[in-house]
């Protein structure tokens, strides 16, 4: 009796110590990362508050009347904007994917991150713009305020968000792909510059 539970603890420690070899290729391990996990993003919501002037904006040419203007307005416009910035796995080449059999990992040169989708809300909430004119002006209307609002979104998305959100990025991306490499028998995931 004693004899057969050491012979099935020998087996079992075996068995433990025995590890599978993952008998995966390149193209197979790239298929699976373009296939299970697209895209690798986060996704940021930035609040932009969008100041304009009229004296700053609008021109007046003195020997044209149709431009002079009495008084001045002036808007304070908030834009929510939304984005979601990451890695396009679908973008990776099998020049990116290298399998060190050694080591039983992956290293994965992953593509330059991007904004993959952004935008802004449609519609705007009148409570929150304050808008003030003086002398015979009228109030900033609605074309202007859609002006300011388009221009705010172009400024936030001339930034680069590596230093926001780069890291975060990069993390999940390397939860992503070792989740992926190590359902595929592999141990780990290292993400090379």
């Amino acid at each position: 009796m004693i004899r057969n539970m050491y012979l099935l603890l020998l087996v079992l420690v075996c068995l433990a110590g025995c590890r599978r070899e993952p008998s995966v290729d390149a193209e197979t391990l790239l298929a699976a990362m373009s296939q299970e996990a697209d895209l690798v993003v986060t996704e940021v919501k930035i609040r932009k508050i969008a100041y304009y002037d009229s004296d700053a904006t609008e021109n007046i040419v003195l020997a044209d009347p149709t431009t002079w203007r009495i008084g001045s307005r002036v808007a304070i416009v908030p834009v929510d904007i939304w984005l979601r910035y990451g890695y396009d796995l679908r973008e990776l080449t099998l020049d990116a994917v290298r399998i060190d059999d050694e080591r039983h990992a992956v290293e994965v040169r992953l593509p330059e991150p991007r904004v993959v989708d952004s935008g802004y809300a449609a519609e705007v909430n009148a409570d929150e713009v304050v808008s003030i004119a003086t002398g015979l002006r009228n109030p900033v209307g609605h074309e202007t305020i859609e002006m300011i609002r388009k221009e705010a979104y172009e400024e936030v998305m001339q930034q680069d968000f590596t230093e926001l959100v780069g890291k975060e990025v990069r993390y999940n991306a390397e939860n992503v792909l070792g989740s992926i490499v190590r359902s595929l028998g592999f141990d780990h995931v290292t993400i090379i510059e």
